[in-house]
């Protein structure tokens, strides 16, 4: 009678170890899937953002960005020397 006891407990810790270890384990694998995930997000938002970005500066109008309370006005270098040229080459057919 003992010996049915003792095999039934052993058993049932056997059991809840292992259904112990496997929540252990999908936690870790789920928590490393999340981070995945949110690492993932967070690199196509800047992607996106910056491409946005570089689509609006190739129009040679100013761009706004703003984080917070920050805020500038960016425009592309190309842009400037462009309209130098142009100013140039205009007041030099003017001339």
């Amino acid at each position: 009678m003992k010996n049915k006891i003792l095999k039934y407990v052993l058993w049932c810790i056997g059991i809840g170890w292992l259904l112990f270890s496997v929540y252990y384990v999908g936690q870790d694998f789920y928590g490393k899937y999340q981070t995945n995930v949110i690492q993932t997000s967070y690199q196509k938002g800047y992607t996106d953002a910056i491409n946005a970005l570089i689509i609006e500066a190739k129009k040679c109008q100013k761009v706004t960005a703003h984080s917070g309370d920050e805020k500038v006005e960016l425009i592309w270098t190309n842009c400037l020397n462009n309209n130098q040229t142009t100013e140039s080459q205009n007041q030099e057919n003017n001339s």
